[in-house]
This record gives structure tokens, C-alpha cells and sequence, in this order.
């Protein structure tokens, strides 16, 4: 099938995944898989050759992701029943207030995704999501929304996560000029997720619902302190901080550093923390099973999403994209833009779309008006990173982490935290086209 083909059957797929999920309430997990496999045969890759791709996407997102999941959710499980998430959700409201608290997660999400990858991020602070909903003003999908948001601008555009870096070192661009212009661009896109948040926060999700007709809060009397109740989430972000700030090179400290700054062992390290809170002995057996079981369909959908991205990878629809943008050679910084929007949106994960559209532009950089001068090459790529934004879906792993690991139903994501990805990376677009009229 030729590309235009490629990209109907796509956005149809798309289409059938919304309705699907959300009006005939179909199982995701399938409907992705299906939708993998009728991609692959559209694309002409063969049965055998559709079947291997889908193996191959399930089983990397599941073996790069598995462990941190099931790990971060038994972490949640312990912070919940001991009542260190509602420890650390009330020192929260107390240092904040109701009113700032989705600010508060948007920009803690923020600071947090500079060194750790959005997803691990998020899987790690959920829990303070769902505690602090049953306290503050906003619900919690708001919260959450606001949280993946802060997480996903760093993410994209603040180095030292690899797809800036490797769009950066492609393109040619100083890495601390691209750090000077996608700090500031991504704190404005990480509030722009915030404030599209606040449009639901008197919106609250069926189990929220079933929450508020029957609360239950520990007492604070049996709550542990702020200390070791932050312990299991704080000491796993700083290991992973670590871990990518001075992990690098070939010293046995650097090894040993970045080992340690592994996520599973970061993870792992936050689940033993876990275990040294107060209470429930003789329980501890159950809460791991139920953490566990709480991520089960987290993971099955989140490995389908990758399979499905996977597919959509090796087929020829990235080429075509390509082909069709490459002769946008005067529209400077849009370009970027457009190809990476284009691929992220095509195949949904937000590295690869740096990646390779850092690989298109940079032969283009003089074309583009990009390449003379210092800040050009670091405008493109700040550009690269504002695109690969645009948009997270149903192929995106990460939109399965937020909606699965929220509890929000896939319509309800898309409305909210899809929307809320599509206005920070246009807003990006349209900032760096600015700061491009001063630098250039």
C-alpha cells in the first residue's frame, strides 16, 4: 500500500481504538493487538513479518518497562496501606495549599523527568496522585494530567534525557545552548499542560466517585513521618538522577554509578525502603499481590501499545513522511517541527522521533537557515523536541502508563492529557519561532 494508503489506515486505526474503547468499551489490550496486526498487513510486511514485529515491540516495552512497573506498583501499594502517601500528601497541602496543588505535581513532575524518563516519573509519583486527590481540591484526574504533563516537557526538551541529547550530538548543537533555550520553553509548556489540567478539576472518574461515598482515611496519629514515608520515592529518583548526571564514561565508578542509577535497581531499591515502613506485619504478602495485580493490565496494554508502535516503525509510512517534508526546505524552524510532529504522531515514541528527524535535518541546517551562527543547530533541535510532543496516543507507550496507571478511561485520556500534548507542543512550536526571530 503507498503512504497516503498507509496514513488513512492509520488515523482509521486510531478512530476504531477511540470508539472501540471508550462507546463499545472493548478491551485495549486486544483491540491493540489487532490493530498492530491489520497495520502490518496493510503495510505489505507479511504475516510472519507482521507476527515477529509484534513479538518484538511487546516483548522490549515489556522488558524495558516491566520491572520498573511492577515494582513502582507494589512501592504504591505499600505507600497506600501503611498511610505514607497520605504522610506526604498532607506535608504537601500543608507547604502549598489546596488551591496550588496541581501546580505543586506539574512542576515537581517537572524537575523530576530532567534526569528520569517521563514514564518511570510518573510510575514513581502516582501514588501521591491518588492520596492527595482524596485531600485537595482537584480531583484526580486533574492531578494527574498535570503530573504527566510537567514530566513529559522535560522529557522532550531538557537534556540529559537521550532524545535531546542524541538530537543535539546528530544535529551538531552546543548541548548547554539547547539546555539554555529548552529550560525556560519547557517550564512554559509544562504550565500550559498545567492550566489545560485545571479545566477538569471538578471532574472526577468513576472510581472517584465510589471513593467519596465510602472514604477511608488512617488516622494521622498512625501515619508514619514525612521522613521515612518519602523515603521509598525520593531515594529512587535520586539514584536514577545520579545515575544519568555521572553515570557516563568508562571508569569502574562511572559503571558502578550508573548501575546503581539503573531504574530496576533504583526501583528496587525504594521497594526495600518500602518495606522497612511501619506496620502491617503479617499483611505484607497480600500487598504485594495486590500491587502486582493492580499492574497487570497496565502492563498488557502498555507492552500492546509498544507492539503496535513497533509495526507502524517498520513499515514504510516514516519514509513517506519524510519524503513528503522534505521539500518544506524554507520554513526554518517549522520544519523540525512538522517532520517530528509528524513521526511522533505516526509511530509514538517520542525518542525515535528526535531521533530521526534529527537525522533528516541536519544535511538541511544551511537550507533551513539553521546552520550558520551558534544557536541555530540548538533552535532545531529544541524545535525536534517541541514536535516529538505532538501528539501521545494510543501508540505511545507513555499514554498507557498515564491512563492505565490513573485509572483513567482511554476517551477520558484523550480528551485530557492527548489535548493537553497537542497545545504544548504547538505552543512550543510557536515560542521557538520567536526566540528563532531574535537569535537569527
Amino acid at each position: 500500500m503507498s503512504g497516503p494508503g498507509l496514513l488513512l489506515v492509520l488515523v482509521l486505526l486510531v478512530v476504531i481504538i477511540m470508539l472501540a474503547t471508550g462507546r463499545w468499551r472493548a478491551d485495549a489490550f486486544l483491540l491493540l493487538i489487532a490493530c498492530a496486526f491489520v497495520f502490518g498487513i496493510s503495510a505489505g510486511m507479511g504475516i510472519g513479518e507482521t507476527l515477529g514485529a509484534i513479538n518484538k515491540g511487546f516483548g522490549g516495552t515489556l522488558g524495558g518497562v516491566g520491572l520498573v512497573i511492577i515494582f513502582g506498583a507494589v512501592i504504591g501499594a505499600f505507600l497506600e496501606r501503611t498511610g505514607a502517601s497520605g504522610s506526604i500528601a498532607s506535608a504537601m497541602l500543608r507547604l502549598v495549599g489546596k488551591k496550588r496543588t496541581p501546580l505543586a505535581m506539574s512542576l515537581t513532575g517537572f524537575v523530576v523527568s530532567i534526569p528520569v524518563f517521563c514514564d518511570s516519573g510518573f510510575i514513581v509519583l502516582v501514588p501521591l496522585v491518588k492520596a492527595l486527590a482524596r485531600k485537595a481540591a482537584a480531583g484526580r484526574l486533574t492531578l494527574a494530567v498535570a503530573l504527566a504533563t510537567g514530566l513529559y516537557a522535560a522529557h522532550c526538551l531538557v537534556p540529559p534525557t537521550p532524545g535531546p541529547i542524541a538530537a543535539a550530538v546528530t544535529v551538531g548543537a552546543d548541548i548547554g545552548r539547547v539546555i539554555v533555550l529548552g529550560l525556560p520553553i519547557a517550564l512554559v509548556l509544562a504550565i500550559v499542560g498545567n492550566l489545560w489540567a485545571g479545566r477538569f478539576s471538578g471532574e472526577l472518574l468513576p472510581d472517584e466517585q465510589l471513593d467519596q461515598a465510602q472514604p477511608q482515611e488512617m488516622e494521622p496519629a498512625k501515619m508514619p513521618g514525612i521522613g521515612r514515608s518519602v523515603m521509598p520515592i525520593a531515594v529512587p529518583l535520586m539514584l536514577i538522577t545520579l545515575g544519568s548526571l555521572f553515570g557516563q564514561g568508562e571508569s569502574a565508578a562511572a559503571a558502578l554509578i550508573k548501575g546503581i542509577g539503573h531504574p530496576v535497581f533504583a526501583l528496587g531499591a525504594g521497594l526495600t525502603l518500602a518495606f522497612a515502613l511501619p506496620g502491617g506485619q503479617g499483611e505484607r504478602g497480600s500487598w504485594i499481590a495486590a500491587g502486582i495485580k493492580s499492574c497487570a493490565i497496565v502492563l498488557a496494554v502498555t507492552a500492546a501499545g509498544g507492539a503496535f508502535g513497533n509495526v507502524i516503525r517498520l513499515s514504510s509510512l516514516g519514509g513517506y513522511i519524510q519524503e513528503v517534508l522534505g521539500g518544506w526546505q524554507q520554513a526554518g524552524v517549522l520544519v523540525p517541527f512538522v517532520l517530528s510532529a509528524a513521526l511522533k504522531s505516526a509511530q509514538g515514541s517520542s525518542t525515535v522521533a528526535m531521533i530521526t528527524s534529527a537525522a533528516i535535518v541536519a544535511p538541511l541546517l544551511d537550507t533551513l537557515g539553521l546552520g550558520a551562527g551558534e544557536w541555530g543547530p540548538a533552535l532545531a533541535v529544541v524545535a525536534i523536541g517541541c514536535g516529538s510532543m505532538t501528539v501521545s496516543h494510543a501508540n505511545d507507550s507513555y499514554f498507557w502508563v498515564v491512563s492505565q496507571m490513573a485509572g483513567i478511561p482511554v476517551p477520558t485520556a484523550y480528551r485530557t492529557y492527548t489535548t493537553a500534548t497537542g497545545l504544548m507542543g504547538f505552543t512550543g512550536a510557536v515560542l521557538t519561532l520567536l526566540v528563532s526571530l531574535v537569535l537569527l
